[in-house]
């Protein structure tokens, strides 16, 4: 198969239409045309309206179902609504053709009509193309997706930065969270060419106020058909803005639909039901549609970054841009519940420009002195402050939040912005579609393009995903740890190995793999060798800069900007190829919703990936004495030996990590070891790298670690990061991880014992332990609806203990509100609340082990302490949660560290147990001793060994796996050989004892089932396959018994059936008593087979009596279409 260039594909991506400035595209169903929003810099916004021919690809079975196959119809239908069936090509240059091509989709029908033509077409022909009777023949796009394929064209070409577009923010501050009751009474708009305003709400009268918040909703979509922007952005804006507006204009009288210009005279705005991806997790919204508008709500972007980083904690606004480092130094920052009463507050604040602080000037100043304006002044300006009012403090807290929107925005939409350079798809779909979407589009387009047909899709099936092995727990960090891991392991691996589907019949994947890899390793590349050099050049000029004249200073600021602008450009081109990069192999195994994917081709990957990580550990282990601590997927850490400094190499430059390097050149350390792997191992573009160096790790369980890098800390697990860690036991498992990875032992149980005492003595700040909880629904839809509504097994719904404390305390409560309560009960079982029914009058009653605590108290004193909270439960918590990190203590100790209270036998109270104490040898640090024996895995037996499910898949596609000799790979599959005949063997016994034994528990409701309804008793059918001759075992294909074997022990169901009639029913175990009467009355007779009878040998039936009770034996089932006739020996059954 011939190979596809790289300009090929980076034409494809890019589309092969060279129009710019594409900014949005509109299109509808009912007609053949689109409408594309252009924003030329020169001049202006402009609409532009193209035709395009709708189109849907099809399978064989559907042209051979459309109307009734009768070709003379569907002939006279296709020139009644313009349709033209076109077949696609399905097999290779060499005319081979792969089955899943070949029941693919072969065909596409295409109309010059509109796409709505092209429905009707198939719905009068009998087929509903998104039913779920024949969806799976059609593949559909929508038209704006299916203009961009066919045209080629692109959004956003031409522009090259994100802040190419015209971006607007707007921001609302509103009296309360219910839009029914309370005002918006500022709105401020802002964009990224200068413009800024707040619009505020003033009047002294009810009506006053009302006119004047009608007048800035109007003035707000004012401005923005006046801007019109190429985007409109807000945060958290599809879940409280767009509706608040909307709700709020119902309250005013204004006709929502008629104040917000869209830039078409006969489209109205509104809300449609849409789906944000977030990783595994899909979250329903309504999306707010503005016609000509891009409209992002910019908390999606940080949701979809957060979702594939565990270092974001929240999607705040408050916290994100703190955490991207955004924020302003003076940053106006008021509290939620405060924001609507500051800025209606009249009196006199003092406020500081330089760090955005302020407060009451009463607070500030004597109220008894009776200074004079002058002199209050003097002082003010004197600390460096200004005299202001409320709403000025709250106008600057709205302008800060949305410069800071703005910075978020710029931030985490960059990304999406270039990936949907690359998509064929409107801009706010691209942003919030998954990445097996991203994939299919591509492929699609591709697809089109080529004439060529789409793949059907594959049954989902497991297999075997990466490798990852916790080989040492504990402490690591006497001699630092390194990290070394595969550079882009999956899609390398792919293309050093060619692992392909036959389905591929171009060859276009593989080629759009090779050039996303190589061109974001170029990319990448240029980023860091311009980012050096800009560094180089400023550490340059911060050398030399007393010596240069002014003008090779600015020479010199000069080259030190181009250089970092160029490497800024070059990130930003490797930014969406990181992305598709990234995303591939999701799509890739999954072929149930990615037609191109290949469950195969994406295990083999897996499996090829485990043996390049096996390698790696066996090389660094086994030559250079490297201790491997854990594997995940494409990396491992190790502690770095003692002597590797002495370690030396001679590089070649005969890898492509290593040609930077002159060959012959003697390298050390950690490069020396990382070249020669590379160099002996590394196949084609397979390459290792050093992701990171560790002053200290610890490895607390699966998936549960923290390290420490440059002297900041990173934590990853829930164990010991969570959004839901109360406070307290936060801060303590920070300070303490801290204390281990400098192999503070000692210094821990000290900080362990401090804080338990705290907790003890009520020495925590409410604030820090009290739990809190958010109003999310009224307090009368919350005893009304939600307390009578049943959970997924039919009980009623737990009551929740804050609204539970809103309710006892008669609060005035909002949604969004947050109520701050603590545990009072005296034993760590006690619940927040108990809930009880009362046996005489039916009602709920509910018991509090918990107390409200004022939000007002906690403000106004975070170090506000309370004397009544559950000490037992609170230290229990503590105590959980930091069980794990015990793992770094040695066993000697490690169970007598940890205490609790108890009941002293004397006075009944609960006491503080006896604390241990430790020496500072005993609290040194140690590795390798798991707290269970299961959380720790074996070298040899759990890494280095391949699992059964690695060699089954090997043995299946008839390959061996790499890095493996032929002679160790042949011992290796006959040993999994046998063992799995005998496997086989004894599993295959198991069943027959265990068919028989259902078989002998048939009753006669059973039989009668089967007879004329072809139903199986459940466990039974779970087990075999009835077929003319035998009993067939599903999980092992082999027979079991003769089909006869169904009918031997009737006879026993129709005695057993006369002797249920005898003894009173209901028992669960009938069976068992029939056994026991059996054995009795073989026993009262002499007999010796009370064995046989247990394993039901012969036994009497007495037919006339069997007849009386077939009817109470025999319950009602609807009748089948497809019933078992018996041939008159009763030994044989048909279908």
């Amino acid at each position: 198969m011939s190979k596809i260039n790289f300009e090929e594909i980076e034409s494809f991506l890019e589309g092969r239409d060279p129009q710019k400035y594409i900014i949005a595209i509109e299109s509808n169903y009912s007609e053949n045309y689109v409408d594309l929003v252009i924003n030329d810099p020169e001049t202006g916004k402009r609409l532009e309206r193209h035709n395009y021919k709708p189109f849907v690809w099809l399978k064989q079975d559907a042209s051979n179902i459309l109307y009734g196959g009768n070709k003379t119809r569907l002939r006279e239908a296709r020139a009644k609504f313009n349709i033209k069936l076109k077949p696609l090509r399905v097999s290779d240059e060499s005319g081979f053709i792969p089955d899943r091509m070949d029941n693919g989709y072969k065909f596409i029908a295409e109309t010059t009509n509109g796409y709505s033509s092209l429905i009707a077409f198939f719905k009068e022909g009998g087929v509903d193309i998104w039913g779920d009777k024949y969806k799976g023949l059609f593949l559909a796009l929508p038209p704006s997706e299916q203009f961009l394929i066919q045209t080629g064209k692109r959004l956003f070409k031409g522009i090259d930065d994100y802040n190419g577009l015209h971006r607007l923010q707007f921001d609302l501050e509103t009296a309360g969270l219910d839009a029914s009751r309370h005002e918006i009474f500022q709105v401020g708009v802002k964009d990224n060419h200068g413009f800024e305003i707040i619009l505020e709400t003033k009047g002294d009268t009810p009506k006053e106020r009302r006119e004047s918040e009608k007048e800035n909703i109007i003035e707000m979509f004012k401005i923005i058909d006046r801007l019109k922007p190429d985007l409109i952005t807000a945060y958290n804006s599809e879940n409280f803005d767009w509706p608040y507006i909307e709700r709020r204009c119902e309250r005013l009288s204004i006709d929502f639909t008629q104040i917000v210009k869209t830039l078409s005279p006969n489209s109205k705005i509104k809300r449609k039901d849409s789906q944000l991806k977030l990783g595994q997790e899909t979250i329903n919204y309504l999306q707010t549609y503005m016609w000509g508008y891009n409209i992002l709500d910019i908390s999606h972007a940080v949701r979809r970054a957060q979702a594939i980083n565990s270092d974001i904690k929240q999607w705040s606004l408050k916290y994100i841009t703190k955490f991207s480092k955004v924020a302003k130094t003076n940053r106006v920052y008021v509290p939620g519940d405060k924001i609507n009463y500051t800025w209606a507050d009249k009196r006199d604040y003092w406020f500081n420009n330089e760090d955005g602080s302020w407060g009451l000037l009463d607070t500030l100043l004597d109220k008894e002195s009776n200074l004079s304006d002058e002199t209050v002044n003097k002082l003010l300006n004197d600390g460096g402050l200004t005299r202001v009012k409320g709403d000025y403090i709250v106008q600057r807290y709205l302008l800060d939040d949305l410069w800071e929107t703005e910075q978020v925005d710029y931030i985490y939409n960059q990304a999406s912005f270039l990936l949907a350079k690359i998509l064929p798809t409107s801009y706010m779909r691209s942003s919030t579609m998954g990445t097996a979407g991203q994939w299919k589009l591509i492929m699609a387009a591709w697809s089109y393009e080529n004439g060529l047909g789409i793949p059907s899709l594959q049954p989902k099936r497991e297999f075997t995903g990466g490798l990852s092995r916790l080989l040492k727990v504990g402490y690591a960090g006497n001699r630092g740890v390194v990290k070394f891991d595969f550079a882009a392991l999956y899609p390398k691996t792919q293309l050093t190995w060619g692992i392909f589907p036959n389905l591929d019949i171009t060859g276009v994947m593989e080629g759009l793999l090779t050039y996303v890899v190589d061109k974001r390793d170029e990319f990448k590349f240029l980023t860091g060798e311009h980012k050096d050099e800009s560094k180089r050049l400023k550490e340059l000029l911060d050398t030399n800069m007393g010596k240069l004249t002014p003008e090779r200073i600015e020479k010199a600021k000069s080259m030190i900007t181009i250089e970092s602008k160029k490497s800024s450009d070059y990130d930003k081109k490797q930014l969406p190829l990181k992305i598709l990069a990234n995303s591939w192999f999701g799509s890739y195994g999954a072929p149930y919703l990615f037609p191109w994917g290949d469950t195969d081709c994406a295990e083999e990957t897996t499996c090829r990936g485990r043996q390049s990580l096996r390698l790696m550990v066996k090389f660094f282990k086994g030559k250079y004495d490297f201790e491997p601590l854990v594997l995940d997927t494409d990396g491992c850490n190790f502690i770095i030996p003692e002597n590797i400094n002495d370690i030396k190499y001679i590089v070649k430059a005969s890898h492509w990590k290593t040609e930077k390097y002159e060959p012959g050149t003697e390298l050390v350390g950690l490069d020396a070891t990382l070249a020669e792997f590379n160099e002996t191992y590394m196949e084609g573009r397979m390459g290792l790298d050093i992701d990171d160096i560790y002053d200290a790790s610890i490895n607390f369980k699966r998936k549960n670690y923290a390290n420490k890098i440059d002297g900041k800390v990173k934590l990853v697990g829930n164990s010991i990061k969570s959004k839901s860690m109360p406070v307290y036991i936060e801060e303590f498992i920070n300070e303490c991880i801290a204390l281990l990875l400098d192999g503070k032992g000692y210094e821990f149980i000290e900080l362990y014992y401090e804080t338990v005492n705290k907790i003890y003595n009520y020495q925590i700040p409410a604030l820090k332990i009290a739990s809190k909880s958010r109003i999310k629904m009224t307090l009368n839809n919350y005893k009304n609806v939600y307390c009578g509504e049943k959970n997924k097994a039919g009980n009623s719904k737990s009551r929740q203990a804050h609204m539970e404390l809103a309710i006892a305390n008669d609060l005035k409560v909002d949604i969004g509100d947050v109520i701050y309560y603590i545990n009072t009960g005296t034993a760590k079982s006690h619940n927040d609340i108990k809930a009880t029914k009362n046996k005489e009058t039916g009602l709920v009653e509910v018991g509090f082990n918990c107390q409200l605590i004022p939000q007002e108290q906690i403000e106004k004193n975070p170090d506000l302490l309370v004397d009544d909270y559950n000490v037992a439960k609170y230290l229990e918590s503590l105590n959980n949660r930091i069980k794990s990190l015990l793992v770094c203590f040695d066993t000697d100790i490690r169970d007598r560290i940890l205490i609790s209270v108890e009941k002293d036998k004397k006075t009944k109270l609960m006491k503080l147990q006896q604390r241990s104490v430790f020496t500072e040898s005993e609290c040194t640090l140690v590795s390798g001793k798991p707290l269970e024996p299961g959380d720790q895995d074996d070298y040899e037996d759990d890494l280095m060994r391949l699992e059964d499910r690695e060699i089954k898949f090997w043995i299946s596609v008839n390959k061996t796996p790499n890095f493996i000799d032929d002679a160790d790979w042949l011992l290796l599959t006959e040993d999994y050989l046998e063992r799995m005949r005998i496997a086989k063997e004894e599993g295959i016994k198991e069943e027959k004892r265990e068919v028989l034994n259902l078989l002998k528990r048939m009753e006669t409701s059973d039989y009668h089932k089967m007879i004329n309804y072809n139903k199986l008793p459940l466990r039974l059918e779970s087990i075999i396959e009835v077929t003319k001759e035998h009993l067939m075992s599903i999980k092992w294909d082999e027979p079991l018994f003769k089909s006869a074997a169904l009918f031997d022990y009737e006879d026993d169901a129709k005695e057993r059936a006369l002797w249920y009639s005898s003894v009173e029913h209901g028992a669960d175990n009938m069976y068992d008593m029939w056994l026991d009467y059996k054995a009795e009355m073989e026993a009262m007779s002499g007999g010796t087979m009370e064995k046989e009878l247990r394993d039901l040998g012969a036994t009497i039936y007495n037919e006339e009596v069997y007849k009386e009770h077939e009817e109470y034996m025999n319950e009602e089932f609807p009748p089948s279409e497809d019933k078992i006739s018996i041939d008159d020996d009763g030994n044989d059954w048909n279908f």
